[in-house]
């Protein structure tokens, strides 16, 4: 990336698209971040994400860090689903995408996210630590995507 950037920023077509600002998040971001922002970025639209929580039924009380805060459902290679919501958050924070609470993509269907091998084998762990307790996962629907300032900035790290 950051050599990508080097030299966009020495041709002056791509001036408009170079902005210094991105040597900043270059330096901030680790291979997973790189390679999480690369997929996100080539998507042109939002990505379904949810929010997912192991609650015990009838109540208002959940499990905290037993899942994911952001879930899009896949990983990255040689990282779990809690190193990619971190990697989110870290990029949220670059300002180079948005992760959107509690909204949704028109016509989506999130079921199958909410339906995923990881929730499940995550669900059943708890349910045997706890067999006294009805459990199961709740989940907040919401979106990811890369915003106007990401999509120039992987334009200038292409």
């Amino acid at each position: 990336m950051y050599i990508a950037l080097l030299a966009n920023s020495m041709d002056i077509s791509k001036e408009n698209v170079v902005h210094p600002s991105y040597v900043d998040i270059i330096k901030k971001m680790n291979r997973l971040d790189a390679l999480l922002f690369e997929k996100l970025s080539k998507n042109r639209g939002y990505v379904m994400a949810i929010n997912p929580r192991i609650a015990i039924n009838g109540t208002n009380k959940i499990y905290t860090n037993a899942l994911p805060e952001w879930y899009l459902g896949w990983t990255i290679d040689g990282y779990d689903e809690f190193a990619v919501s971190a990697s989110l958050i870290r990029m949220s924070k670059f300002g180079i995408l948005e992760l959107m609470y509690d909204r949704t993509i028109i016509e989506a269907n999130y079921s199958a996210l909410r339906q995923t091998a990881f929730l499940e084998q995550v669900l059943d762990g708890y349910k045997n630590a706890y067999p006294q307790q009805q459990l199961k996962i709740e989940t907040t629907d919401s979106v990811v995507y890369v915003n106007e300032y990401g999509k120039q900035f992987r334009e200038a790290c292409r």
